[in-house]
């Protein structure tokens, strides 16, 4: 997810992106931003930004998500939450 000027932009695949407000971001993403930012080290840092998307920085966020930039988040979605961003039914 990259989150910039109070704009929240979820890539839920190939050309496929959901633009939300911090009005309009559902419940499930609101609740992982808050467990994220309740660990002293959920930002991954830029150290080896390579690799760093997909190595949570404490183990205990690997199921939840973390901070891979100021702007940028990596979240663990369960699959009825992705697919209901992505518009499936």
């Amino acid at each position: 997810m990259w989150v910039e000027d109070g704009s929240y932009e979820i890539e839920t695949g190939l050309n496929r992106k959901r633009i939300y407000t911090e009005e309009t971001l559902p419940d499930e993403i609101k609740a992982l931003l808050s467990m994220i930012h309740s660990f002293p080290e959920h930002k991954a840092g830029l150290w080896n930004f390579s690799r760093v998307a997909y190595i949570a920085p404490d183990e205990r966020l690997a199921e939840i998500g973390w901070q891979v930039t100021n702007n940028l988040y990596m979240l663990v979605l369960e699959r009825e939450v992705f697919n209901r961003l992505d518009g499936a039914k």
